[in-house]
């Protein structure tokens, strides 16, 4: 037995034992297979343990591994010219992982190569861990805590030159994943992608003067932030006082003058002003822990008594520590000031039904929840409807007020979902919610960039701009967009901002890096 796949451009060959024999770029004769160390096709994890796969093969449609005598999975694989597609069809014995594409190479990750090749995960089931473009080591993995079977994955390898249609064809083809002719392999076809835009919030009553200023910059876009709440996504009603209709008059107006908009968002972030939080706290609010209520409280005390020990606790939060000092119990919402870590725990100086919410008298033994909080904001616990529902609240403020793109700011806190080892999967799963209730295809960007994120973003190299050494960090910008060509995506050269020099640390901003920054996006 053994197992060889192959199209157009490459050959993959497995013996009968599970062993990676070669692979082979067609075109030149070369096997780009790291040869150094033997490896596997294949492996699962149990217990923290790796086991690699004890014999392979393929009957050209149907790839079967096993990892011993009691554990082992089959695998649909479709072949076209440009592309293979493995699914996992059904798994038997106890483990928690498996790794069904796992292919050392000596290619390298940057572009204009002769021969590439780089594994793409089709569903949320399976994660790959480099970028899609040019990988180095090809490998993918399913995990049963989100299903084995339906786990999909594409395997593509041609000349760098080739990989871009090879992809678009791939994704076209693929039901578990977003598409869009904005945004992953599509997005360099289009024109909304080069547009540059502004931050600002244009009202009914100055949007006239927010399109002359963009008309006169050469601005075609302007993303919208700060007035739209984050959790409910409801207009300040001081700013737009017909909400979705006052924000939808104004956006008319910037489409009639040529001007893109966009809604400048948290991703999954709950206000603590949103109805999700106050007067009645919503059930689905992620919680870090539960604690044990240890003696009876009434409304007014502010020492509270737990079982457990409180040092899993945190002592203080900040930007860094993406944690809570704020407790649940009942449906009321208690913030701690200082906690007891030697018997008898306690949290302590705690104010009582903060946000709205309302203090009353608690009985021993009642949970203790320990909140979720990201950037000032809660979360959704990532496995309930919540989650979804933030997801549509964000597309239905989309659809609802004609807005042509969304930066997802605030993805980059989705470890506080499950922990940073899943954090691929929840920010994934949320953007892939909201595209899921889009009307109209839209642009995106966001704070993050994981590999499933590939299929809903649009642009990349997005950095917060320099305070001092305009031009220096410019040019260190153009050298790592040279090196990001690989991802198959517009680049950018903003942020961009204009300083003054208010003290040794900053230097001002000048007529001529303005001057460079335009040169060299014309020149780019």
């Amino acid at each position: 037995m053994s197992a060889q796949f192959e199209n157009k451009w490459f050959r993959w060959i497995v013996d009968g034992a599970g062993n990676n024999v070669k692979f082979l770029d067609k075109l030149s004769g070369r096997d780009v297979l790291c040869g150094s160390l033997r490896s596997s096709c294949a492996y699962i994890v149990k217990d923290g343990w790796k086991r690699e796969a004890s014999c392979a093969s393929f009957d050209g449609s149907l790839y079967t591994l096993c990892f011993g005598a009691d554990a082992g999975a089959e695998l649909d694989v479709e072949t076209n010219p440009d592309y293979l597609v493995f699914t996992v069809k059904r798994v038997w014995g106890e483990f928690e992982e498996l790794a069904f594409v796992n292919i050392p190479t000596v290619l390298e990750i940057k572009p204009d190569e002769p021969f590439s090749a780089c594994t793409i995960a089709l569903s949320l089931k399976s994660n790959v861990e480099q970028l899609p473009g040019p990988q180095s080591h090809l490998w993918t993995c399913s995990y049963r805590r989100f299903g084995f079977e339906g786990a999909q994955t594409g395997l593509v390898a041609c000349p760098f030159g080739e990989m871009r249609e090879a992809l678009k064809a791939m994704v076209s083809n693929a039901p578990q994943v977003p598409h869009s002719p904005l945004c992953g392999p599509f997005a360099k076809d289009a024109e909304l992608p080069r547009r540059s835009n502004v931050f600002g919030s244009p009202t009914e009553a100055n949007v006239d003067q927010w399109i002359e200023f963009c008309h006169a910059m050469g601005i075609s876009a302007i993303e919208m932030d700060g007035t739209i709440n984050y959790g409910s996504y409801q207009p300040n009603p001081a700013v737009y006082p017909n909400g979705y209709a006052s924000v939808k008059a104004v956006i008319d107006k910037l489409h009639a003058a040529g001007i893109a908009a966009g809604l400048h968002t948290m991703s999954f972030s709950i206000a603590k002003n949103c109805d999700w939080v106050t007067p009645i706290p919503d059930p689905r609010l992620a919680k870090e822990r539960t604690y044990t209520l240890a003696k009876d409280i009434d409304e007014t005390q502010d020492t509270i008594y737990l079982v457990e020990p409180t040092d899993t606790l945190p002592d203080r939060i900040s930007y860094y520590i993406r944690r809570s000092l704020t407790l649940q119990i009942d449906n009321e919402l208690i913030q701690y000031t200082w906690r007891q870590t030697t018997k008898p725990y306690a949290v302590m100086e705690c104010k009582r039904g903060i946000l709205g919410t309302k203090a009353t008298a608690h009985a021993a033994g009642a949970p203790v929840h320990h909140l979720v909080e990201c950037w000032g904001c809660f979360a959704p616990d990532g496995e309930s409807t919540l989650f979804s529902e933030v997801a549509q609240r964000i597309a239905n403020c989309i659809n609802q007020c004609g807005f042509d793109f969304c930066y997802l700011d605030g993805l980059d806190g989705s470890h506080v979902i499950a922990g940073q080892d899943l954090a691929w999967h929840y920010g994934a799963k949320f953007t892939f919610e909201v595209f899921k209730y889009l009307d109209h295809p839209i642009m995106m960007e966001m704070a993050t960039f994981t590999h499933h994120l590939w299929y809903v973003r649009t642009r990349m190299q997005a950095w917060d701009h320099a305070v001092r050494g305009h031009k220096t960090f410019l040019n260190l910008h153009l050298k790592s967009n040279d090196q990001a060509r690989r991802l198959f995506m517009p680049l950018h050269l903003g942020w961009a901002g204009l300083g003054r020099k208010t003290n040794i640390d900053t230097d001002a901003t000048y007529w001529d890096d303005i001057d460079y920054l335009w040169s060299k996006a014309l020149a780019t």
